[in-house]
């Protein structure tokens, strides 16, 4: 190979591979997501209710609830309906469905949609407890709020 043609190679080769990545950044199939939207929940509404995203987009959450503790609830059949297989960190799989983190207004992580869902429409519940030393029952919560996230 000549040095001409290697000097070519050596520089022209990082180039095309830098502009085929960055073309392919935003193809579909790939981890480039929506800007997250974001719900927020009181002991007494969930805001939005009724969320609508795209099928690339992601929810997040937030307790906005004085001196509780709540948890985002799916039904168990959600999990093939994600385009991922593992729903930790912010879901576990706990009998007959996901149950997120606890979420409270003081010092927790926010809970995100681990990936997208594929299009349709998925209802889940905002399950509020008491107070952060108060014991969890999910079997007896006291409060429940109905929330629906379509996909569309």
């Amino acid at each position: 190979m000549s040095r001409a043609v290697a000097v070519l190679l050596s520089t022209a080769l990082p180039i095309a591979l830098a502009a085929h990545v960055v073309a392919c950044a935003g193809a579909p199939g790939n981890d480039s997501y929506d800007p997250p939207t974001e719900v927020q929940f009181t002991w007494d509404t969930v805001n939005p209710a009724t969320v609508r995203i795209t099928p690339n987009g992601i929810v997040t959450w937030t307790n906005t609830s004085e001196e509780s503790r709540g948890f985002v609830v799916f039904p168990a059949s959600i999990a093939a309906s994600f385009s991922c297989g593992d729903l930790r960190p912010y879901f576990l799989k706990t009998g007959s469905s996901y149950q997120s983190q606890p979420l409270t207004t003081y010092d927790s992580e926010r809970v995100k949609l681990p990936c997208p869902l594929k299009p349709g429409t998925y209802p889940y519940q905002i399950v509020l407890v008491g107070a952060a030393e108060d014991e969890i029952s999910m079997e007896d919560p006291e409060r429940t709020l109905q929330a629906v996230i379509i996909v569309e």
